[in-house]
């Protein structure tokens, strides 16, 4: 519109509506790469506004259309956990338990887990809640195709050496759930069976609890 009626010839501003649309929809066709050629810029001015809008045109197509892929391709998790852990044999000694499995088909790549347990303390500041990471026996995982049993061996160096069951079932060995009776040969998961569990004899510790 700065340019005044010269800068663009074609179709005359009274068959689009005035000056703004006629400017507006040859910026369309411009930003677009259209090129109907029914207005065309003229002078020095006008074809380097045409050379911005060209640039700008092409750099926003690449950004939309990388922010529209990033966003609609990559795989989102849906993660199912046990409603319960357990206690359970491992190493000659005991740990904690529970598992994760992936509710969709996708596999999952590179997955970190970490845990944390939260507890109150009973003596000096008693109510004050404090964080304790546990440390894992396996923390990552390349893929996890169908379930991941995240296991913390209860040592002595362990938060939950000396403690006694709680909300954990106590001496316990989750089930089975991978089903490899298809007749085609593959295997699948049951999530039904995430959390059942059957009840096993816990090892006797080489070290005495420390009842504190």
């Amino acid at each position: 519109m700065l340019l005044g009626r010269e800068g663009l010839n074609g179709v005359t501003a009274d068959h689009v509506g005035g000056v703004f649309w006629r400017a507006f929809f040859f910026s369309v066709q411009t930003f677009a790469t259209i090129g109907y050629g029914t207005i065309v810029a003229v002078g020095i001015a006008g074809n380097l506004l045409v050379t911005v809008e060209a640039l700008i045109g092409l750099l926003a197509q690449a950004l939309i259309t990388g922010l529209l892929f990033a966003r609609f391709a990559r795989p989102t998790m849906a993660l199912q956990l046990s409603t319960m852990a357990v206690i359970a044999p491992f190493n000659d000694g005991t740990a904690f338990m529970f598992r994760i499995a992936n509710r969709r088909r996708n596999e999952l790549i590179e997955l970190d887990a970490q845990v944390t347990l939260t507890m109150r303390h009973a003596g000096v500041g008693a109510g004050e809640r404090r964080y304790c990471p546990l440390a894992l026996d396996r923390r990552s995982v390349s893929f996890l195709p169908a379930t991941w049993t995240l296991v913390h061996p209860i040592t002595p160096g362990s938060p939950l050496w000396g403690m006694t069951a709680s909300e954990v079932v106590w001496g316990a060995k989750f089930r089975n759930i991978l089903n490899t009776t298809r007749s085609d040969g593959t295997a699948s998961i049951n999530l039904t069976k995430l959390d059942l569990y059957d009840v096993v004899d816990l090892p006797v510790p080489t070290t005495p609890l420390d009842p504190s």
